[in-house]
């Protein structure tokens, strides 16, 4: 691991700097218990330590010896973190013998700015594949195959993309179906052709069975003429690229496989070398039309005339590749001071042997501040191509203390989301092609991730299936399996089973544990010995088949985030469950079997997330779990319970209420105008709601942003006769009405009632 690697450890000092200097329940119990001159010397070493860091990364490029020091002291630096959260949970502990009412205070509410992939350059390469992909040409099948070719970070998924979504009449019309899968190193034939399955109208499969998918999926393209994109196809697949295209041979003839790949010959190899093409570099205008879209997003270029010619010379660097020229940019947004760009520009980095990890992704990591490179550092557990949504990933974050409270005591939340949406505009992340509510890191930002997070982060993929015997190293903080081959995973894992031995006596005894997830395993019972985990932040037991939890969950007290969803046989949740006070996430959708939510939730007053959707056995909501004086609560997904008939009355802190399948529900409104936090607000499917729109007092929600609503008002033919009548807030910025049969007439929401420029969703 070089410096770049190495500067994940100075924001992690300061971490721990910040755990002993800020004020907390730690510190406070360190001062009962008279060990805080020793706490205080910590922080005072821990300080010089920082300072002599700032020159020994640098130093450690040249120096083996420099680099090994710090990688011991990497170590001590976690062992410091172990030692202080032991600490940390012996406060708890007493404080939950002590728990104290506290008022709720209202929390700014965070968002992403809205992400446009800006494309520059690429006009005339999308003309070209368009062509290629309309053109008529005699072939041994009715399926011909085209590829862009180009290396990592070029913008060959982007290119693929642009024409994939083109909804102009040549592409939009000639395909009656379209279809896209990343495909990637990691090639796996069952998910592929299950994730093409299920990507196509109307079809879904939960079979591992490749020829049954296989089956599906033939049928399903039958005399249809497709386009299906793989993206990032890789030379290994060869061997198994007959099985994935059989059930495409079927298909009308003029169906096409739009292909990207780094390598040529796999190209060749699947299209023939006449329908390809190359990808070539952006010229530098071009690169740095690229780079100036993200660099100066807030900043005038006309006020900066400097910082144009400095910024130039640094897309001279970029060498063509978009990827490269996004980054910087996202970097540099913002930034005014010439001499940070001009540190870019000089940096040492640009000079270093050839790496995979190409420098402008280095530069872009090393100048990220301290909190998002640990941040990003993290996903080096994701394997390439991982989907993912940023409600998983933040509460991840915070189980693993990269998210400290801020002076300013805004939620972790909130401060997670903005590090996820800063991320985003410097392009470590990226909207995923398949769907728009997922995210994804490109690969060589994954790379990027593997290589500055070394033994830390593990992803066990590849070693577990080239050797099962392979060890971790000592120095590993986070691993993570995630099944890709079905093959390997079947053999290996032939039922999804843990053994209880594993569950009683191995887990147990990883005391220092902060996150665990066992879902979807073949779980029947949790042991008792779990409450040894009194570190464990974040438990995640869905899709198990648990009936309960012990008892001895509650001692849990570090807990933040219980997953229990689609948990069939689950009845019940432990009665003291109300000790967990830094629970802020607890999810039980899906549990069908659960009689009852316990009234100690109302004790939980750092609750921020409460998912309880489909659970037929349900009749009642207690108001106890909602307590005024102990409510937190930001985000309800409620839904699915035939018998409920009312909402508790003391939802007020609400800022997202979704509804769903409430059959008999009728005492919602006036309680809705109620709720004056609300940003998102979704129901739909509550028939028995007799209350017109008018009558609902949305205007008044002066927060509100996103609006659906939809399956009620059965006989509704319009949702107001007075045309004078304002139904909703001049603040929602999204609107999607659905399922309303008889609905003649929109009328009543005209633009100047509803504020400019508001989308609203296909009815």
């Amino acid at each position: 691991m070089e410096a770049v690697g190495e500067a994940l450890l100075s924001s992690f000092v300061q971490l721990l700097v910040s755990k002993l200097k800020y004020p907390s329940d730690l510190l406070k119990y360190a001062r009962q218990e008279q060990v805080h001159r020793e706490l205080k010397k910590w922080e005072e070493t821990l300080s010089e330590m920082l300072q002599l860091l700032n020159v020994a990364e640098d130093k450690q490029i040249n120096d083996p010896s420099v680099k090994a020091w710090l990688e011991r002291l990497r170590d001590l630096a976690y062992d410091m973190e172990d030692i202080l959260d032991e600490f940390g949970y012996e406060a708890l502990r007493r404080k939950v013998e002590i728990i104290t009412q506290s008022s709720w205070e209202r929390r700014p509410v965070t968002t992403c700015e809205v992400y446009v992939p800006w494309v520059k350059g690429r006009d005339a390469d999308k003309q070209i594949i368009i062509e290629m992909l309309l053109k008529d040409e005699p072939a041994a099948t009715n399926v011909s195959v085209v590829s862009i070719v180009a290396m990592g970070g070029m913008g060959k998924t982007t290119l693929a993309k642009l024409v994939y979504d083109d909804t102009a009449e040549p592409i939009a019309n000639h395909f009656a179906l379209k279809a896209w899968v990343s495909v990637s190193i990691d090639f796996d034939k069952v998910g592929a052709t299950k994730k093409l399955l299920n990507s196509l109208p109307s079809q879904s499969s939960n079979s591992e069975d490749f020829h049954e998918i296989q089956r599906q999926l033939k049928e399903a393209l039958r005399g249809k003429r497709f386009l299906i994109v793989l993206d990032d196809l890789w030379r290994d697949m060869r061997d198994k690229w007959d099985d994935l295209r059989s059930p495409f041979l079927e298909a009308a003839s003029g169906s096409k496989i739009l292909v990207t790949t780094r390598d040529r010959d796999v190209a060749e190899w699947v299209g023939g070398p006449k329908n390809l093409h190359v990808l070539k570099p952006l010229s530098d205008d071009d690169c740095w039309s690229v780079f100036q879209t993200h660099a100066f997003q807030l900043i005038n270029i006309h006020e900066h005339p400097n910082l144009e010619s400095i910024g130039r010379r640094i897309v001279e660097k970029c060498g063509g590749l978009p990827l490269a020229a996004k980054a910087l940019g996202g970097l540099l947004r913002a930034e005014r001071r010439e001499r940070e760009w001009e540190r870019v520009l000089d940096s040492k980095i640009w000079d270093l042997p050839d790496n995979p990890i190409i420098p402008a992704l280095r530069l872009s990591y090393i100048h990220l501040p301290s909190h998002l490179k640990r941040c990003f550092a993290y996903c080096a557990i994701f394997p390439q191509d991982y989907e993912f949504m940023k409600e998983e990933l933040i509460p991840l974050w915070m189980a693993e203390g990269l998210i400290q409270q801020s002076k300013d005591n805004r939620r972790k939340e909130d401060l997670g989301d903005k590090y996820f949406c800063e991320l985003l505009s410097r392009s470590f992340f990226q909207s995923s092609s398949s769907k728009e509510s997922l995210f994804v890191m490109h690969d060589l930002v994954n790379d990027l991730a593997k290589f500055v997070a070394g033994d830390t982060c593990l992803h066990l993929d590849d070693e577990f299936k080239n050797n099962l015997q392979c060890l971790i190293p000592e120095s590993t903080r986070h691993s993570s399996f995630v099944r890709h081959s079905y093959d390997i995973f079947k053999k290996y894992f032939p039922t999804r089973c843990i053994s209880y031995k594993v569950l009683k006596e191995l887990i147990p005894r990883l005391g220092y544990l902060r996150v665990l997830s066992l879902s979807g395993y073949q779980i029947n019972e949790i042991p008792n010995e779990f409450g040894n985990l009194k570190l464990l932040r974040y438990l995640n037991l869905s899709n198990t088949h648990i009936e309960y939890l012990p008892d001895s969950i509650g001692g849990l007290y570090n807990l933040q985030t219980l997953i229990l969803s689609y948990c069939h046989r689950l009845t019940k949740l432990p009665i003291n469950i109300g000790h967990l006070i830094n629970l802020r996430h607890l999810d039980v959708s899906g549990d069908d079997k659960l009689q009852e939510m316990p009234s100690q939730i109302g004790k939980l007053k750092d609750l921020q997330q409460l998912w309880i959707q489909d659970c037929e056995q349900l009749e009642s909501i207690s108001e106890e779990m909602f307590h005024p004086t102990n409510n937190s609560l930001q985000s309800l997904h409620i839904g699915g319970y035939p018998n409920l008939k009312a909402l508790p009355d003391c939802l007020n802190t609400l800022t997202d209420l979704s509804i769903e399948d409430f059959k008999n529900l009728e005492l919602l409104l006036p309680r809705i105008k109620n709720l004056t936090c609300l940003t998102e607000l979704s129901i739909h499917n509550c028939e028995n709601i007799k209350t017109p729109l008018s009558q609902w007092g949305l205007s008044g929600l002066t927060s509100l942003k996103d609006l659906s609503i939809g399956g009620m008002f059965p006989d509704a033919t319009s949702f107001s006769n007075d045309p004078r009548l304002i139904l909703l807030p001049t603040t929602l910025t999204s609107l999607s009405i659905s399922q309303f049969q008889n609905l003649e007439s929109l009328s009543s929401l005209r633009e100047e009632m509803i504020g400019p420029r508001l989308p609203t969703s296909p009815m």
